[in-house]
């Protein structure tokens, strides 16, 4: 995805979030960098005050193969750090409906506690 339409999406995410949380969500890399053990890692979103962390995924179901494959599992990766992270709530924001729907069919009683938010964010 071009960096423009991520910067989008992440923008629009994060006023989505502000709007339902009251909390400020910076874009700054410094401020969405937290430490998971030892070793740093960029999260898409971070409130000011670190207790709402989650990763923000723009993709969609292009063939079973690819979802079971690759897709699903990027995914599954972003989770695992959002569950190793320290936050009191943890989210994985997805924008594509299809993509929402399969995955938490699939595989949300896995990724538990972390919260499966799907957003709108029409380009």
């Amino acid at each position: 995805m071009p960096k423009r339409e991520t910067s989008i999406i992440e923008k629009r995410v994060r006023d989505y979030l502000v709007k339902r949380y009251g909390k400020i969500f910076p874009s700054d890399v410094k401020s969405r960098t937290l430490m998971i053990g030892k070793m740093p890692h960029r999260f898409d979103i971070v409130s000011e005050d670190k207790k709402i962390v989650g990763e923000i995924k723009s993709v969609g179901i292009t063939t079973e193969k690819a979802f079971r494959t690759t897709r699903a599992k990027r995914v599954l990766t972003d989770c695992y750090f959002l569950d190793k992270v320290e936050a009191k709530e943890k989210i994985l924001i997805l924008t594509d409906e299809d993509f929402y729907n399969r995955f938490i069919s699939d595989y949300e009683t896995i990724v538990k506690p972390i919260k499966i938010m799907y957003i709108n964010v029409e380009i």
